[in-house]
């Protein structure tokens, strides 16, 4: 049960690609602001970084709860730290690529959500394995 808490949190984290990554990808090539300085810039400084960034919290994440013995706590907030970093690089490659501004609330409704299903899916982990030793009078 524990492989699977491991391979449950992990997989929230293995989405297709980071933010950033997708928000560049979702951009409207053709729109006037695509080829200023300001969008490439906002693209080469934010994609590559947090598409690495993903990369180890893929490996690292279901890694060192496994080797703390579950201390999940630390990892989701580790993890949540990342998020709102990859988020709001996302809302400026949207800003600077295109007319497009995300709001502070909508990032923090994204980041609350991921958090929420990572709480969801590392607390599997915790689940008896076997048959649960309960005796009458709660000794």
């Amino acid at each position: 049960m524990v492989f699977l808490g491991l391979i449950a949190a992990s997989g929230s984290l293995s989405g297709c690609a980071s933010y950033s990554a997708s928000a560049a990808k979702g951009l409207d090539k053709s729109h006037a602001k695509f080829e200023t300085d300001d969008c490439k810039t906002a693209i080469n400084e934010n994609v590559s970084r947090h598409e690495d960034i993903k990369i180890g919290r893929i490996v690292a994440t279901p890694t060192l709860l496994l080797l703390s013995g579950g201390l999940a706590l630390p990892l989701l907030a580790a993890n949540t730290a990342l998020d709102i970093q990859d988020q709001r690089a996302a809302a400026r490659i949207k800003e600077q690529c295109s007319e497009l501004k995300v709001s502070n609330e909508d990032i923090g409704i994204e980041v609350a959500k991921n958090a929420a299903i990572g709480i969801a899916t590392q607390g599997l982990k915790i689940l008896p394995t076997g048959p649960l030793d309960v005796q009458p009078g709660g000794k």
